[in-house]
Protein backbone atom coordinates (compact mmCIF):
# COMPACT_ATOMS: atom_id res chain seq x y z
CA UNK A 1 0.00 0.00 0.00
CA UNK A 2 1.29 3.63 -0.77
CA UNK A 3 1.66 5.98 2.07
CA UNK A 4 2.81 9.74 1.30
CA UNK A 5 5.02 11.02 4.02
CA UNK A 6 5.50 14.55 3.38
CA UNK A 7 6.32 17.88 4.21
CA UNK A 8 7.74 16.90 7.68
CA UNK A 9 11.59 16.27 6.72
CA UNK A 10 14.93 17.57 6.89
CA UNK A 11 17.34 14.94 4.86
CA UNK A 12 20.80 14.97 6.48
CA UNK A 13 23.90 12.76 5.63
CA UNK A 14 25.76 9.83 6.94
CA UNK A 15 27.78 9.10 3.36
CA UNK A 16 26.76 9.39 -0.08
CA UNK A 17 24.40 11.96 -1.45
CA UNK A 18 24.22 15.74 -0.86
CA UNK A 19 21.82 17.33 2.65
CA UNK A 20 18.76 19.42 2.11
CA UNK A 21 16.76 22.28 3.79
CA UNK A 22 13.96 21.91 5.87
CA UNK A 23 10.84 21.90 4.67
CA UNK A 24 9.32 25.87 4.74
CA UNK A 25 5.39 24.96 4.34
CA UNK A 26 4.14 23.27 7.22
CA UNK A 27 0.41 21.64 7.29
CA UNK A 28 -1.59 20.76 10.39
CA UNK A 29 -2.74 17.60 8.38
CA UNK A 30 0.82 16.04 7.86
CA UNK A 31 1.54 12.63 9.23
CA UNK A 32 4.33 12.28 11.86
CA UNK A 33 7.82 10.90 10.72
CA UNK A 34 7.26 8.22 13.27
CA UNK A 35 4.70 6.68 10.75
CA UNK A 36 7.34 5.30 8.82
CA UNK A 37 8.14 1.73 9.60
CA UNK A 38 11.08 -0.51 9.43
CA UNK A 39 11.46 -2.17 6.31
CA UNK A 40 9.16 0.53 4.33
CA UNK A 41 10.81 1.63 0.92
CA UNK A 42 10.68 4.70 -0.56
CA UNK A 43 11.25 6.07 -3.88
CA UNK A 44 14.18 9.03 -4.31
CA UNK A 45 14.30 11.41 -2.02
CA UNK A 46 12.77 14.98 -2.77
CA UNK A 47 15.67 17.16 -1.20
CA UNK A 48 13.68 20.74 -2.38
CA UNK A 49 12.44 23.14 0.91
CA UNK A 50 8.78 20.52 0.90
CA UNK A 51 10.63 17.49 0.84
CA UNK A 52 8.17 14.13 0.61
CA UNK A 53 8.73 10.19 1.24
CA UNK A 54 6.54 8.07 -0.97
CA UNK A 55 6.61 4.68 0.47
CA UNK A 56 6.22 2.23 -2.33
CA UNK A 57 6.07 -1.27 -2.35
CA UNK A 58 9.63 -3.01 -1.77
CA UNK A 59 9.28 -5.77 -4.64
CA UNK A 60 9.34 -2.61 -7.00
CA UNK A 61 11.73 -0.48 -8.01
CA UNK A 62 12.87 1.53 -5.04
CA UNK A 63 15.66 3.69 -3.75
CA UNK A 64 15.65 3.72 -0.07
CA UNK A 65 14.84 1.19 2.68
CA UNK A 66 13.84 1.75 6.35
CA UNK A 67 16.69 0.34 8.21
CA UNK A 68 15.61 1.76 11.58
CA UNK A 69 14.36 4.00 13.84
CA UNK A 70 16.16 6.21 16.72
CA UNK A 71 13.92 8.68 19.38
CA UNK A 72 15.13 11.62 20.09
CA UNK A 73 14.73 12.51 23.54
CA UNK A 74 15.50 16.17 23.57
CA UNK A 75 12.85 18.62 24.97
CA UNK A 76 13.64 21.45 22.51
CA UNK A 77 15.16 21.42 18.70
CA UNK A 78 18.92 19.88 19.12
CA UNK A 79 19.97 21.53 15.74
CA UNK A 80 20.98 19.99 12.45
CA UNK A 81 24.69 19.17 13.79
CA UNK A 82 23.35 17.40 16.85
CA UNK A 83 21.13 15.28 14.86
CA UNK A 84 23.78 14.62 12.05
CA UNK A 85 25.77 13.44 15.42
CA UNK A 86 22.99 10.86 16.97
CA UNK A 87 22.63 9.06 12.97
CA UNK A 88 26.63 9.09 12.57
CA UNK A 89 26.51 7.56 16.07
CA UNK A 90 23.31 5.25 15.53
CA UNK A 91 22.82 4.97 12.18
CA UNK A 92 25.98 2.65 11.59
CA UNK A 93 25.03 -0.44 13.61
CA UNK A 94 21.69 -0.04 12.26
CA UNK A 95 22.47 -0.38 9.13
CA UNK A 96 24.82 -3.86 9.77
CA UNK A 97 22.25 -5.33 11.45
CA UNK A 98 19.26 -4.76 8.44
CA UNK A 99 21.73 -5.24 5.53
CA UNK A 100 23.79 -7.69 7.15
CA UNK A 101 27.29 -6.06 6.53
CA UNK A 102 29.32 -2.70 7.62
CA UNK A 103 28.71 0.22 5.24
CA UNK A 104 32.44 -0.21 4.52
CA UNK A 105 31.90 -2.99 2.63
CA UNK A 106 28.43 -2.45 1.05
CA UNK A 107 27.75 -1.00 -2.49
CA UNK A 108 24.80 0.76 -0.89
CA UNK A 109 24.65 4.08 0.55
CA UNK A 110 23.43 4.88 4.40
CA UNK A 111 21.59 8.04 5.00
CA UNK A 112 19.12 9.46 7.00
CA UNK A 113 15.96 11.67 7.91
CA UNK A 114 15.22 13.78 10.68
CA UNK A 115 12.51 16.40 11.67
CA UNK A 116 12.66 19.63 11.03
CA UNK A 117 12.69 22.48 13.47
CA UNK A 118 9.20 23.58 12.66
CA UNK A 119 8.03 20.27 13.10
CA UNK A 120 10.21 19.84 16.29
CA UNK A 121 6.71 20.88 18.17
CA UNK A 122 5.03 17.36 17.38
CA UNK A 123 6.69 14.88 19.31
CA UNK A 124 5.86 12.26 17.35
CA UNK A 125 8.25 13.83 14.67
CA UNK A 126 11.04 13.54 16.71
CA UNK A 127 12.58 10.33 15.14
CA UNK A 128 15.78 9.91 13.44
CA UNK A 129 15.31 7.74 10.26
CA UNK A 130 18.12 5.69 9.18
CA UNK A 131 17.70 4.41 5.33
CA UNK A 132 19.37 1.95 3.50
CA UNK A 133 19.48 2.33 -0.45
CA UNK A 134 21.00 4.40 -3.15
CA UNK A 135 20.34 7.41 -4.91
CA UNK A 136 21.89 6.09 -8.32
CA UNK A 137 20.22 2.94 -8.26
CA UNK A 138 16.49 1.51 -8.54
CA UNK A 139 16.70 -2.02 -5.70
CA UNK A 140 14.04 -4.22 -6.94
CA UNK A 141 13.68 -6.23 -3.39
CA UNK A 142 14.20 -6.01 0.31
CA UNK A 143 17.82 -5.49 1.21
CA UNK A 144 17.18 -6.78 4.47
CA UNK A 145 19.45 -9.68 5.83
CA UNK A 146 20.64 -10.03 1.65
CA UNK A 147 24.66 -9.64 3.21
CA UNK A 148 24.91 -8.18 -0.19
CA UNK A 149 29.16 -7.21 -0.72
CA UNK A 150 28.84 -7.19 -4.33
CA UNK A 151 26.67 -5.39 -7.10
CA UNK A 152 23.72 -7.47 -8.42
CA UNK A 153 22.64 -8.20 -11.82
CA UNK A 154 21.38 -5.05 -13.46
CA UNK A 155 23.89 -2.97 -11.59
CA UNK A 156 26.48 -0.56 -12.84
CA UNK A 157 29.77 0.82 -10.60
CA UNK A 158 32.33 3.31 -10.68
CA UNK A 159 35.67 2.28 -10.45
CA UNK A 160 35.89 -1.12 -8.00
CA UNK A 161 38.88 -0.31 -5.15
CA UNK A 162 41.46 -3.31 -4.59
CA UNK A 163 39.70 -6.32 -3.64
CA UNK A 164 36.25 -5.82 -5.21
CA UNK A 165 34.54 -4.87 -1.86
CA UNK A 166 33.11 -1.24 -0.92
CA UNK A 167 32.44 -0.88 -4.59
CA UNK A 168 30.39 1.71 -5.40
CA UNK A 169 27.21 2.40 -7.71
CA UNK A 170 25.94 4.21 -10.60
CA UNK A 171 23.22 4.75 -12.63
CA UNK A 172 23.89 2.73 -16.28
CA UNK A 173 23.00 5.55 -17.44
CA UNK A 174 25.57 7.85 -16.77
CA UNK A 175 29.33 7.06 -17.14
CA UNK A 176 30.50 3.75 -15.67
CA UNK A 177 33.45 1.35 -15.76
CA UNK A 178 31.31 -2.04 -15.32
CA UNK A 179 27.83 -3.50 -15.87
CA UNK A 180 26.66 -6.48 -13.91
CA UNK A 181 25.54 -9.17 -16.05
CA UNK A 182 25.24 -12.19 -13.88
CA UNK A 183 25.42 -13.87 -10.91
CA UNK A 184 25.12 -17.44 -9.01
CA UNK A 185 24.96 -18.03 -5.26
CA UNK A 186 27.48 -20.83 -3.46
CA UNK A 187 24.67 -22.97 -1.98
CA UNK A 188 27.51 -25.62 -0.94
CA UNK A 189 27.79 -26.62 2.82
CA UNK A 190 31.84 -26.48 2.80
CA UNK A 191 33.56 -23.53 1.15
CA UNK A 192 34.49 -24.23 -2.47
CA UNK A 193 38.36 -24.78 -3.77
CA UNK A 194 40.07 -22.73 -6.39
CA UNK A 195 39.47 -25.05 -9.19
CA UNK A 196 35.38 -25.40 -8.00
CA UNK A 197 35.42 -21.25 -8.29
CA UNK A 198 37.43 -21.43 -11.54
CA UNK A 199 35.12 -23.77 -12.85
CA UNK A 200 32.04 -21.39 -11.73
CA UNK A 201 34.01 -18.45 -13.88
CA UNK A 202 33.93 -20.37 -16.71
CA UNK A 203 30.30 -21.49 -16.38
CA UNK A 204 29.04 -18.09 -15.18
CA UNK A 205 31.02 -15.32 -16.15
CA UNK A 206 32.54 -16.68 -19.84
CA UNK A 207 29.88 -18.40 -20.91
CA UNK A 208 26.84 -15.80 -19.56
CA UNK A 209 29.51 -12.86 -21.32
CA UNK A 210 28.65 -14.13 -24.67
CA UNK A 211 25.17 -14.32 -24.24
CA UNK A 212 25.22 -10.85 -22.82
CA UNK A 213 27.36 -8.62 -25.29
CA UNK A 214 26.66 -11.06 -28.23
CA UNK A 215 30.48 -11.98 -29.05
CA UNK A 216 33.07 -14.28 -26.94
CA UNK A 217 35.29 -12.69 -24.79
CA UNK A 218 38.20 -13.31 -26.00
CA UNK A 219 37.05 -10.99 -29.12
CA UNK A 220 35.41 -8.26 -27.29
CA UNK A 221 37.09 -4.65 -26.45
CA UNK A 222 35.42 -4.94 -22.76
CA UNK A 223 36.25 -7.24 -20.68
CA UNK A 224 35.03 -9.76 -17.51
CA UNK A 225 35.12 -8.25 -13.95
CA UNK A 226 34.53 -11.18 -11.58
CA UNK A 227 33.70 -10.29 -7.98
CA UNK A 228 34.37 -13.25 -5.57
CA UNK A 229 35.43 -13.92 -2.09
CA UNK A 230 38.34 -16.43 -2.28
CA UNK A 231 38.06 -19.40 -0.73
CA UNK A 232 41.08 -18.17 2.47
CA UNK A 233 38.44 -15.71 2.48
CA UNK A 234 35.17 -17.70 2.15
CA UNK A 235 33.76 -17.27 6.43
CA UNK A 236 34.23 -13.64 6.96
CA UNK A 237 32.25 -12.73 3.94
CA UNK A 238 29.18 -13.47 4.10
CA UNK A 239 28.20 -12.98 0.17
CA UNK A 240 28.80 -16.23 -1.29
CA UNK A 241 27.98 -14.90 -5.11
CA UNK A 242 29.77 -15.38 -8.22
CA UNK A 243 28.87 -12.29 -10.06
CA UNK A 244 29.90 -11.38 -13.24
CA UNK A 245 30.70 -7.73 -15.17
CA UNK A 246 31.41 -6.59 -18.27
CA UNK A 247 33.16 -3.14 -18.70
CA UNK A 248 36.40 -1.84 -19.15
CA UNK A 249 39.46 -0.06 -16.72
CA UNK A 250 39.32 2.49 -18.20
CA UNK A 251 35.64 3.70 -17.59
CA UNK A 252 33.43 5.51 -20.03
CA UNK A 253 30.74 3.42 -20.83
CA UNK A 254 27.42 4.80 -20.67
CA UNK A 255 23.99 2.20 -21.51
CA UNK A 256 23.97 -0.76 -21.30
CA UNK A 257 26.49 -3.35 -22.67
CA UNK A 258 23.88 -5.99 -24.02
CA UNK A 259 23.58 -7.00 -27.20
CA UNK A 260 26.66 -4.79 -27.79
CA UNK A 261 28.52 -7.43 -30.35
CA UNK A 262 31.85 -5.50 -29.63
Amino acid sequence: MKRLIAGVLLVLVVTGCAGAAPTQNPSATEPPLAQLSVGDCTAGLDSGKTLSVPTVDCAKPHNWEVAGLVPLDEQTYPGPEVLRTTASQKCPTIFRDYVGVNTAASPYTLTYLAPSEIHWSDPENRTVVCLAGSTEVKITDSLKDTNLVFPQVGECTQQPPAGGVGVKLTSCDTEHYYEVYAAKEWTGKKAPTDKQLAQRYRDVCVKGFTKFVGVDSGKSKYEILRFQAPSASWSSVPDHRTVCAAGSPSGGITGTLKGAKK
